[in-house]
């Protein structure tokens, strides 16, 4: 119920006008009605392609909402600049594969040290 408090003081409550017969929806629960912002409002420096975007993925009518293909063929996807290509992407190593190279980095630290204690043979 919180969760959806928080979505709708931010895109608005669902309305018959913008959604039909959401009040007839078998789970249908009535809060308090909220006008929303738009997403212009919430995200003011991102790029008309961003914001529609976004306006069609979280659009509360799923009649009115992008499907993921939709989505993917927004032409947001295309607007400068491009995706970097995967080969140039940095690789950041996972949490083990950081955990390994420590274990590996204090091995390496002790080998050929002397072990701090030493022997007498007076």
């Amino acid at each position: 119920m919180q969760q959806l408090q928080r979505i709708f003081a931010l895109l608005g409550t669902p309305s018959e006008s913008d959604w039909p017969h959401v009040t007839k929806l078998r789970h249908y629960i009535h809060f308090k009605a909220q006008p929303g912002r738009t997403i212009r409002e919430l995200f003011h420096a991102i790029s008309d392609d961003a914001a529609d975007l976004l306006s069609g993925l979280l659009a509360l009518n799923p009649n009115k909402r992008l499907t993921a293909t939709e989505a993917l063929a927004h032409r947001y996807f295309r607007e400068k600049p491009q995706p970097t290509p995967l080969a140039q992407l940095v690789k950041v190593p996972s949490d083990k594969a950081k955990k390994e190279a420590a274990a590996l980095a204090v091995q390496q630290s002790h080998e050929g040290k002397p072990s701090g204690r030493t022997l007498s043979f007076d």
